[in-house]
């Protein structure tokens, strides 16, 4: 199972990216908090190793939130097949599932880090 869902993930993935030595296209999503100042840093990072990667800002934050504002961030992220994103603060009087874990499942992402030692 696991290998069919990489698969489908790197068949999907592939056809959207840029093949090698063109340039890819990237959703950055700078959200709140430091994400702006941090993502300023990293465009500079990037302009300086002349990295080909184009990036398409998108200001999506917990201040402007809107529902069509959310299905515009989706759409370039499908579209693009990469996406870069800083936290998007939900407030604690809004008692629907959070801003990040929204996207997440709307994207169907999922991530499991564990840390392990060899002693």
């Amino acid at each position: 199972m696991f290998r069919q869902v990489i698969k489908r993930t790197l068949a999907t993935s592939s056809s959207l990216n840029a093949k090698y030595g063109g340039r890819s296209n990237c959703v950055l999503i700078p959200g709140d908090g430091t994400g702006p100042e941090l993502f300023n840093i990293l465009e500079d990072t990037f302009e300086q190793i002349q990295a080909p990667i184009d990036f398409t800002i998108n200001n999506l934050n917990s201040e402007n939130f809107t529902e069509d504002g959310f299905n515009n961030l989706v759409k370039q992220i499908k579209t693009a097949g990469c996406a870069i994103k800083g936290n998007i603060l939900t407030p604690e009087t809004d008692h629907n599932l959070p801003k990040n874990q929204r996207l997440r499942s709307e994207l169907d992402i999922f991530a499991n880090v564990v840390h392990a030692e060899n002693h």
